[in-house]
């Protein structure tokens, strides 16, 4: 099965685009983020025999947060956490301040 959207001619455009980059490695870098959110809890534990699973949770939720990190092949560059989640700004201000 093959993806509707696949373009053989875009494809091969794009790989003759990367090339040059591929050949200097140093030159390519990879951006990812995750999102997570500190406040997180189990809600099952487990417990001796006839005992309650007995825990605590934190009262206050926090906010969700993000973290961007850049790799090159030398390793992690730049890595940032923020408040809340990426959108375009967060991405252009990272883009432009800290690579």
């Amino acid at each position: 099965m093959v993806a509707q959207e696949r373009n053989e001619e875009l494809r091969t455009q794009f790989l003759n685009d990367l090339a040059p980059y591929l050949n200097a490695p140093t030159r390519v870098v990879f951006l990812d983020e995750c999102g997570f959110h500190t406040a997180l809890t189990k809600r099952y534990g487990r417990a001796p025999s006839d005992e309650r699973a007995v825990g605590q949770v934190p009262r206050n939720w926090g906010k969700n947060q993000t973290l961007i990190c850049a790799m090159q092949c030398s390793g992690p560059v730049a890595p940032v956490v923020i408040e809340g989640a990426v959108n375009g700004d967060v991405f252009e201000w990272y883009i432009r301040e800290l690579l």
